[in-house]
């Protein structure tokens, strides 16, 4: 069975996003395999495009 975890990408660099990125590496060191989910600005989007995104992220899985 895969196991994933979420790899963020974000043109922002604080602590928060460098503790989850360190963690996604220690779990794909662990075996883990990577979901890819970058930054983006959602203004004016509709549910339903947001909807077919997350479709998107997670077709890999």
């Amino acid at each position: 069975m895969t196991k994933w975890v979420t790899r963020l990408f974000s043109s922002d660099s604080n602590l928060s996003l460098k503790l989850k990125t360190d963690f996604a590496k220690i779990a794909h060191k662990m075996g883990y395999q990577y979901v890819n989910i970058r930054a983006y600005d959602r203004t004016g989007e509709s549910y339903d495009d947001l909807s077919k995104r997350i479709d998107g992220y997670l077709a890999a899985v």
